[in-house]
């Protein structure tokens, strides 16, 4: 079950859209969990592993 609203809200056009391929996450946890939990495979990482404390946006 996924219990965050954002994600409840994108959860059918992720399965739709990745098929059986992976997809990637960026920042591992509990999102993580709830997209694996809804059949995707999922490949994520965490900046926050190597210390990366700044926010990341990506354009």
């Amino acid at each position: 079950m996924l219990t965050d609203s954002w994600l409840n809200r994108w959860r059918s056009l992720a399965v739709i859209h990745a098929g059986e391929g992976p997809m990637l996450e960026m920042g591992q946890g509990d999102d993580t969990a709830a997209l694996v939990g809804a059949g995707l495979v999922v490949a994520s990482f965490s900046l926050h592993d190597i210390g990366w404390e700044e926010p990341l946006f990506i354009v």
